[in-house]
């Protein structure tokens, strides 16, 4: 998958945005444009802005300065929550509401906006078969569902408005390696399947290298490489890039240490 750029039409266009939290600069000046189609992946150490970079995308926080645009059109306070309605989050954890069963975390914004009936349950089948929930799960509560069962239902949430644009946060940080293992590749054939435009948030490049047609790696609020994964391990722009990619040990690196 590493550096196909699927489409050129711009989706999503950040020019000079900068964000402060007090002393903090979160993001420097940052110009940066998503095109449509393939993965892009934010990666970098704590800390770094890709967060509050997805944030700023969605129009959840304003950023201090510059200008973020959706398909050309300006994402503002009057526009934002418009907009989202193209868009599908989903966060670490599946940000599911407690109070809700599977079913009604899944159908909430679809109710909210009062669609048919008829056509909530339609979509509501189609996307448990495509992300393989167990049905009788749906009118269990997030305490009572396992961690993919959560990010399960989460994806369905993120998907039932059929938005163009998804948005992960971290969203597999919570999972036990083995189920991190199988979500990363059902993730990747739903995405390949949907044919969706995908922004994600990961600290971890053997993910971003597996998901991402184009990673962006940041460091203190600056972009320091954008590329294939292939660029980052053969032509690092700086010292840092090869230190950041180096420090992800493998198990094959683990195994030559203690040999």
């Amino acid at each position: 998958m590493g550096g196909r750029r699927l489409c050129l039409t711009t989706m999503i266009a950040l020019e000079h945005v900068s964000k402060n939290y007090g002393a903090l600069r979160a993001l420097i000046d940052i110009n940066l444009v998503v095109s449509r189609g393939g993965t892009t992946v934010f990666i970098g150490p704590s800390g770094c802005g890709k967060s509050t970079l997805i944030r700023i995308m969605m129009g959840l926080i304003k950023a201090d300065c510059g200008a973020v645009s959706y398909k050309g059109l300006i994402v503002e306070e009057e526009t934002a929550e418009t907009l989202r309605r193209n868009f599908g989050y989903m966060i670490q954890g599946g940000g599911l509401f407690p109070h809700l069963t599977a079913r009604e975390n899944s159908t909430l914004m679809s109710r909210y906006l009062r669609h048919p009936e008829s056509l909530i349950s339609d979509r509501l089948e189609e996307l448990i078969e495509l992300t393989r929930l167990p049905r009788e799960v749906l009118d269990h509560y997030p305490v009572q569902l396992s961690g993919g069962q959560k990010q399960r239902v989460a994806l369905i949430r993120a998907l039932m408005l059929d938005p163009e644009l998804l948005m992960l946060d971290e969203p597999l940080g919570a999972l036990d390696p083995i189920v991190r293992y199988q979500l990363q590749t059902e993730l990747r054939d739903i995405f390949q399947q949907l044919g969706k435009t995908v922004i994600m948030v990961t600290h971890d490049i053997g993910e971003a290298g597996f998901f991402g047609d184009d990673i962006v790696l940041l460091r203190e609020g600056t972009i320091v490489q954008r590329g294939p994964i292939e660029d980052f391990v053969n032509n690092p722009s700086e010292p840092f890039v090869e230190e950041f990619v180096s420090a992800q040990r493998t198990l094959l690196d683990i195994l030559e240490h203690k040999t």
